[in-house]
């Protein structure tokens, strides 16, 4: 035995039944935020009625924001200024609602913006400012592009050899600290070596006055098995979206062939992002 089932629809004179409430312009917001509490300058976007629509109020809720790679900036991250209140807004959560044009109004416009706290791993952030009543919706982009920064600490290091032929190790500490919002960066370590300061005296014409690359190391702190000299760069990859700080020192080994005094020189420290 079979059934069938009738549905009707009624459709007006002059065509479709009209679903939309409101409209909303523009219906797209694009921002892009290149640095952390970046202060972005207010977006006018304009809430009008439809004819024939009520006159009831009209809420908007805020979605979350998500990036390509699934990384997401909540609601409260866009803020509304709706002139229904003497301040600015925010949303709390998905199921917050606030009113973008009241019961009786035909159009109001409202300023749009992103809170200064907005910042997250590198993407595009695509999000909706909807409203369930209204049946209108304007897009929301958040373009945060990749930033990496480094600070190395102390700008200056010293080694003391007193003791003969051997190895030494920097005086101090080395802390390199990358701050990045992608995993995509390495940080090199190089160098040409270390040249002796002065005028050698005489009967030194058979010193070595020079301290080679491959005479150099870099030990990572925390990683036994991490000793490289500095033959070619070492290098520190990225990992996470966090950034790193890594602890490192400088080795030096010293034969008798070198010459007793001062040498100087660099380590260049270079961050690049792939």
């Amino acid at each position: 035995m079979a059934a069938c089932l009738i549905g009707l629809v009624f459709v007006s004179a002059s065509g479709f039944a009209q679903r939309e409430k409101c409209v909303v312009d523009p219906p797209e917001l694009h921002w892009v935020v290149d640095r952390p509490g970046e202060d972005m300058a207010p977006v006018t976007v304009g809430v009008y009625r439809n004819p024939g629509a009520g006159s009831g109020a009209i809420r908007f809720r805020m979605t979350n924001l998500v990036s390509e790679n699934g990384h997401v900036l909540p609601p409260d991250c866009i803020e509304i200024y709706s002139g229904y209140t003497d301040h600015w807004q925010s949303f709390a959560s998905r199921s917050d609602h606030l009113v973008l044009l009241a019961s009786g109004q035909t159009s109001n416009e409202i300023s749009v913006r992103l809170s200064p706290s907005v910042w997250g791993p590198a993407g595009i952030y695509r999000g909706y400012l909807e409203s369930a009543n209204g049946g209108a919706a304007i897009q929301l982009t958040v373009e945060i592009p990749r930033r990496a920064r480094l600070v190395v600490e102390p700008s200056k290091i010293s080694i003391t050899a007193g003791l003969g032929p051997g190895t030494y190790r920097t005086n101090e500490k080395i802390s390199i600290t990358v701050d990045a919002n992608h995993p995509n960066w390495t940080v090199s370590q190089s160098t040409d070596g270390l040249k002796y300061v002065g005028d050698p005296k005489p009967g030194a014409a058979a010193a070595k006055l020079w301290i080679e690359p491959e005479q150099l190391y870099v030990r990572l702190e925390g990683d036994a098995k991490f000793v490289q000299n500095l033959t070619r760069p070492v290098m520190l990859q990225g990992e996470g979206y966090t950034g790193k700080t890594f602890t490192v020192w400088i080795e030096c080994s010293l034969g008798w062939e070198h010459l007793a005094g001062n040498y100087e020189g660099a380590i260049d420290i270079i961050l690049a992002q792939k």
